[in-house]
């Protein structure tokens, strides 16, 4: 965008440029754990080397937790996937940040969950792949 101003007999002309701020924003998840299958999220794009974030808010069910991974891929159709983070078990009522790798070897990242028990059980939340503070 560009805005033109005089200043007595000379024009200027003044542009903006966007900044593009890390992606802090956090998205809704809903995982349905079904006797052994796993859930995934969508992709985001990956800003920067900070934890990424799961706040696990509720859960339809009994709350085995679940094991989450952060993932890495090229894409938003999650090719050439690989896990970048250790484990961690999730459970609803809190919120989780999980160091990983995707910045340095992907571009988006995602959360994978497995069901610590043999049942069928949903859980909701939010996540980002990103955290403000910043934390590895």
């Amino acid at each position: 965008m560009w805005i033109s101003c005089n200043y007595g007999s000379r024009n200027f002309r003044v542009g903006a440029v966007t900044a593009l701020a890390n992606d802090y924003g956090d998205t809704p998840y809903q995982f349905s754990f079904d006797y052994g299958n796993t859930c995934q999220t969508e992709t985001r794009w990956k800003d920067d080397t900070s934890a990424a974030f799961m706040n696990c808010q509720s859960c339809d069910g009994n709350d085995f937790g679940y094991t989450a991974y952060v993932f890495g891929s090229w894409d938003e159709s999650k090719s050439g996937s690989v896990c970048c983070s250790d484990r961690r078990s999730i459970h609803a009522g809190n919120s989780y940040l999980l160091s990983n790798s995707v910045y340095q070897d992907r571009n988006y990242a995602y959360f994978y969950g497995e069901l610590n028990a043999n049942d069928a059980v949903g859980y909701s939340g939010l996540w980002s792949p990103d955290n403000y503070e910043c934390y590895q």
